[in-house]
């Protein structure tokens, strides 16, 4: 941002709503006053927020050298998040059912049940369409199951639970314009039922995938979410909510 740009956005700032409850006043180098919240220090870009909502990027060499002083020691305890420009991650999923065996027929006179079962692979490619080359990556990625057993009739009752397959990897190097693939660990499913019969309870049991959730972090940062399909981090995050409420 050019100099006369910065300067008119502090007279800008002087006729701005009012600010907050505990604002800050900042100083810049021609001597004029803003009184506004600082959110971040990236770059040398110093992001400032007044009451209204609004937000503005100004170099940090517009303040004044105190000012400078005190937003160097404040980014220092605030370090702004890393934000990784061109990191994409994209996923794709394979799922197989199971053969069933058939049961003999002593078997079905004892009521063996037969579950129907799925097998579901996931695989999550990490893109790196920057033009840098990327190091000391992590990703980290969980699959969520829903697991739910219903006894239907009189006296029935129903339990369910959020079940989570996690793992992670390194990326030690990723260099610009190529992709890395993870393949998660295998994520079966299950449902059967059985009962039902001459006012017998009818005893449910069903596995459904939400879905795949993928962090990529560098250091203790998270750089980068996603999941598939889109949603399921509203969504576990709605459910986690809801259980705690309870």
């Amino acid at each position: 941002m050019q100099k006369s740009s910065a300067v008119t956005i502090f007279a800008v700032f002087l006729l701005s709503q009012p600010c907050f409850a505990e604002p800050r006043e900042f100083k810049d180098t021609t001597g004029r006053t803003i009184k506004a919240e600082l959110l971040a220090v990236r770059d040398d870009q110093v992001q400032l927020k007044l009451e209204g909502g609004k937000e503005y990027r100004l170099p940090l060499d517009r303040f004044c050298e105190a000012d400078v002083t005190y937003i160097k020691e404040w980014a220092v305890k605030n370090p702004a998040p890393i934000t990784i420009r061109g990191l994409y991650i994209e996923f794709d999923k394979t799922v197989d059912k199971m053969p069933a065996e058939k049961p003999t027929a002593d078997e079905k006179k004892k009521g063996k049940v037969v579950p129907t079962n799925y097998t579901t692979d996931y695989t999550i490619q990490i893109k790196n369409n920057s033009d840098k080359d990327l190091e000391g990556l992590k990703v980290k990625y969980t699959i969520y199951k829903q697991v739910r057993n219903r006894i239907l009739g009189q006296g029935g009752s129903s339990s369910e639970k959020l079940v989570e397959l996690t793992g992670d990897e390194a990326i030690e190097f990723l260099p610009k314009a190529s992709a890395h693939e993870i393949s998660t660990v295998t994520a079966p499913t299950s449902s059967w039922e059985k009962g039902g019969k001459k006012q017998e309870p009818k005893e449910m049991h069903d596995e459904t995938l939400w879905g795949v959730v993928a962090r990529v972090f560098v250091g203790e940062s998270e750089v980068r979410a996603d999941s598939y399909p889109d949603g399921v981090i509203n969504r576990v995050e709605a459910y986690k909510a809801k259980k705690e409420a309870d």
